[in-house]
């Protein structure tokens, strides 16, 4: 949707009588103000409409998803539920989804144990370590980091070993 906008000039404004120029010109910023405010809730709305619907799909997968937790042990004070066929995990009550490497490397260290990286590595990519799948383990383990974030865990680095699923000391 196209939000109008009327630009005041000498040569429209002149379309004015000079003795109303300062009244019409106080005027036509009011009708500019209303018309982008008007818009912007018409935006608005349309935008709290989209997510409504977005999340409404999402919910009815979440409650279908629910039959399908599987419990993880806890670590720290969260409760951890996953769902292997969807590739996602519930911890507290936060929803996360995975790619589907991702969650291979993710699903090992639930145990809340160190695990090495050429466990991981064979889980994950069916390979052994090289330095350029050790630089894609990285990677993938970085975006596991920020996807587990808002939730109160995070996957720590276990020097010249693996990694360990921790929670976070606030």
């Amino acid at each position: 949707m196209g939000v109008l906008v009327f630009v005041p000039t000498n040569e429209n404004l002149s379309l004015f009588p000079p003795s109303n120029l300062s009244l019409s010109r106080v005027l036509l910023e009011k009708l500019i103000g209303t018309y982008v405010h008007f818009y912007r809730r018409i935006f608005e709305r349309e935008t709290l409409s989209a997510i409504k619907i977005f999340a409404s799909k999402h919910m009815t997968k979440g409650y279908c998803m629910s039959s399908s937790l599987v419990d993880s042990p806890s670590i720290g004070n969260h409760r951890i539920q996953r769902s292997d066929k969807n590739r996602a995990l519930v911890i507290d009550a936060l929803l996360l989804k995975f790619s589907p490497t991702e969650y291979l490397l993710l699903k090992p260290l639930l145990n809340g144990q160190a695990i090495s990286d050429h466990h991981l590595v064979q889980e994950a990519f069916s390979c052994e370590v090289s330095p350029a799948i050790r630089e894609n383990l990285d990677k993938h383990i970085d975006k596991i980091r920020s996807k587990l974030r808002p939730s109160g865990l995070d996957v720590r680095r276990v020097t010249k070993y693996g990694y360990i699923l921790l929670a976070v000391d606030e």
